[in-house]
């Protein structure tokens, strides 16, 4: 178990919900309720979401964590994008929070020092 990706699970997981909620409305209006660009929003974060949940969950080898943890950045990069210009704000803030934790995560180790 990585440890320092579990930080960065959270805010995936809620914007996985906020996605879904965009997407599906079932509180109401969003203006994007069943669009193209709220399920392109939706399928983002469930990518983001499932390679941050296997690099935090098995230890993988270097080459596969780099790349899985790579394609995770962008995922969450890029919905953060797609939220913004959705108009969903709760949506853009918890992908840039995503994106952010996996870029400390990169850099903070579990070994111990002593």
């Amino acid at each position: 178990m990585q440890k320092p990706y579990l930080l960065a699970l959270l805010p995936a997981v809620l914007g996985l919900i906020a996605a879904l909620n965009a997407f599906l409305a079932p509180m109401g209006n969003t203006g994007v309720d069943g669009t193209l660009g709220a399920g392109l929003a939706v399928i983002g974060t469930v990518a983001a979401t499932l390679m941050i949940g296997i690099i935090a969950a098995r230890p993988l080898p270097r080459a596969w964590s780099v790349t899985l943890g790579l394609l995770a950045l962008l995922a969450a990069l890029l919905t953060a994008v797609a939220g913004y210009f959705l108009m969903q704000t709760l949506l853009a803030a918890l992908m840039a929070a995503t994106f952010a934790l996996l870029l400390v995560a990169f850099f903070v180790t579990d070994r111990r020092v002593l």
